[in-house]
């Protein structure tokens, strides 16, 4: 209590910090993210070269390919990424299906792009099946794939208002590629 009142720092306002740190803490470690891991590139970077965890992979590689608290570096930042995709991260699928669709660090390669983002889709990845429906609807996958991606994204939960319109939008575009039968076999049928 005497060094606290030497710092100038009530009691109460120390004891709620503390509080408030640990709540932080336990909230970090249901991501699975330690509380060294904080502005702590050194270690992120081991957790991905080391136990390459893919998690770290992608975290690692995002960082290197936005110089975010290290030095820029695309060829390792997409080594990473690709790692992580490799790992079935679907986070880093998305991402490296986005960045072979517009030819960004790498060449364009529609047909792996499709591949990449189906697969993070069919993951149960929200953003890549609403990605994935966007993708359809430009004319990429095959209709082969309309009825399972329309089916995946109707049976998900999406709990924000925007992206359930945004989802909304994308299933009523993509139903109007598709058969009207087809259409009510993938509501009907839950087929992740």
């Amino acid at each position: 209590v005497g060094d606290e009142a030497a710092q100038g720092e009530p009691v109460e306002e120390a004891v709620a910090g503390e509080e408030h740190d640990q709540q932080h803490r336990e909230h970090e470690a249901g991501n699975g993210i330690s509380h060294n891991d904080r502005g702590r590139g050194p270690d992120i970077e081991a957790r991905a070269k080391v136990l390459m965890l893919p998690s770290y992979q992608y975290l690692w590689g995002d960082m290197l390919l936005t110089g975010t608290c290290v030095s820029k570096d695309a060829a390792s930042g997409v080594d990473y990424m690709r790692g992580a995709a490799e790992q079935g991260f679907p986070a880093a699928l998305m991402r490296m299906a986005g960045y072979y669709e517009k030819g960004r660090y790498v060449q364009v390669n529609t047909r792996q792009a499709e591949v990449l983002m189906h697969e993070a889709a069919a993951l149960g990845y929200l953003e890549a099946q609403i990605a994935w429906v966007d993708m359809l609807t430009r004319g990429l996958g095959s209709p082969l794939d309309y009825e399972e991606a329309y089916s995946w994204l109707h049976h998900t939960v999406i709990a924000d208002d925007k992206q359930h319109a945004k989802a909304r939008r994308l299933l009523d575009k993509l139903a109007a590629r598709m058969p009207a039968n087809i259409v009510t076999r993938a509501k009907a049928y839950n087929l992740n």
